[in-house]
């Protein structure tokens, strides 16, 4: 079977990233964002190059060195360093914005979830920065440190869309917004995010949202507020396993209809719940209160998703779906290394960060596309682990790649890649593998 055959998408994507990394689009955009203002000997597509290619580990010196080697030029450290300015900064965060806008494909739909026209998945990770950038990312204090970011990622698990967002580590995860929700659209976030404005804006963008509750959330039977409910006495009557799926409000002055799920947890797993939530509060100095181990006993959803859609075990199981984010963000810090920082100076640290970033985000993109084809030609799952581990072994055909700007250097890569990914990273099958009956998330309520 030819390459094209399995990858019929293969001129599709070459486009795309031929067009991102034009040389003539990126120097004019180092020349808009003021980084080059006048002839020089390092461009900014060497500058950019270098940014997306050396980690947070690699030294002036090493950079240097690629300068010289891939794009021959030379330069001293010291010179080097001070190029990283403020309009670096601006220039490197450009370039991310545009990366992430780019859709290599439209991916085909996952059976059921067709009826959304995406699904997005929203979290957050931290990566502790140096001291010296606490005015610009401040963080929570404590073993947090002083300065952190907080990279706020959303992905459609439908396509190679996404979003990233970064800001300081003291910033909490509620007040994150969605900028202009996708008509159709499902977004699943995790408690933290939870915010009932937020529900509001899906509703009017004609959206859906499927949530955890949110304990002390007030919650009605009637639309005016007076019939409320008590969710741990609606959680009792039920047996282990038992599932209740039943129209609701919730607020406190503005009532939003939602779908609320309750599921009773089994003995076992509401124990491992409870040891998981008591080392949280051990951890935090804090006590548990009794109004959390009941909320331990049980799993409770909300949801605008119609009633008629879906059976309610089916929904919680979407929601497991959230957890793919999680295996992306232990890629990039087992993987890509993104949370090593050392004390270099604060602008040279962003621009690093943005490349870090853009490197990655290509790296999820082309991987995206790389499952779903493999699972269409073979039924076989590729792993996010493996397959990101041998990307990152072609880090150099991928400098080739960038630097050179053609559309045959960039297909013999992906042939390269997708063959690797195909032989090298497919999970193993597991002839006891069933979809589970709950939802294991133990994230602590509060």
């Amino acid at each position: 079977m030819k390459f094209s055959e399995k990858l019929p998408e293969i001129d599709k994507i070459t486009d795309s990233l031929c067009s991102y990394f034009d040389k003539d689009r990126i120097e004019q955009e180092a020349k808009d964002t003021k980084f080059i203002q006048r002839p020089r000997q390092l461009t900014g597509m060497a500058f950019f190059s270098i940014c997306i290619m050396q980690g947070f580990g690699a030294s002036l010196g090493i950079m240097c060195g690629a300068l010289g080697l891939d794009f021959s030029i030379k330069m001293c450290g010291q010179s080097l360093n001070e190029r990283f300015t403020d309009n670096a900064v601006t220039f490197m965060k450009r370039m991310f914005e545009q990366m992430l806008q780019i859709e290599l494909v439209k991916l085909v739909s996952m059976d059921f979830l067709g009826k959304f026209t995406g699904v997005f998945i929203q979290d957050a990770t931290i990566i502790k920065l140096p001291d010296a950038l606490s005015s610009m990312y401040k963080g929570s204090g404590g073993s947090a440190g002083k300065s952190s970011a907080k990279v706020d990622f959303t992905m459609d698990v439908q396509g190679t869309a996404c979003q990233m967002d970064i800001r300081p580590g003291a910033s909490t995860d509620n007040t994150c917004k969605v900028n202009n929700p996708q008509k159709g659209a499902l977004y699943l976030r995790d408690l933290g995010y939870f915010n009932i404005p937020f529900f509001n804006l899906i509703i009017e963008a004609g959206a859906y949202f499927l949530s955890r509750l949110k304990s002390k959330t007030s919650v009605y039977s009637d639309i005016r507020g007076k019939k409320p409910l008590d969710i741990c006495e609606l959680a009792k009557r039920l047996k282990p396993n038992e599932i209740l799926h039943i129209p609701v409000f919730i607020g406190s002055r503005r009532f939003v209809p939602v779908f609320l799920i309750l599921q009773k947890l089994p003995p076992e797993v509401v124990a491992v719940k409870i040891e998981r939530a008591r080392k949280d509060h051990q951890k935090r100095m804090t006590k548990m209160a009794k109004h959390h181990l009941e909320w331990c006993e049980f799993n409770s959803y909300v949801t605008n998703i119609p009633f008629e859609w879906f059976p309610a075990l089916t929904l919680i199981q979407i929601y497991g779906i959230r957890w793919q984010i999680e295996i992306m963000f232990k890629v990039w810090k087992s993987i890509f290394k993104i949370d090593t920082v050392g004390k270099i100076i604060p602008n040279r640290t962003v621009c690093i960060l943005y490349g870090r970033l853009i490197w990655i985000t290509l790296q999820m993109k082309i991987f995206r596309v790389y499952k779903v084809n493999i699972y269409g030609v073979s039924q076989k799952e590729a792993s996010e682990l493996s397959a990101f581990k041998q990307m990152n072994e072609h880090k150099k055909q991928f400098g080739k790649a960038i630097v050179s700007g053609l559309a045959d250097v960039w297909k013999v890569l992906l042939c390269l890649l997708y063959e690797v990914i195909q032989d090298f990273a497919i999970k193993k099958n597991r002839k006891d593998k069933k979809a589970p009956l709950y939802n294991t998330d133990f994230n602590l309520i509060t």
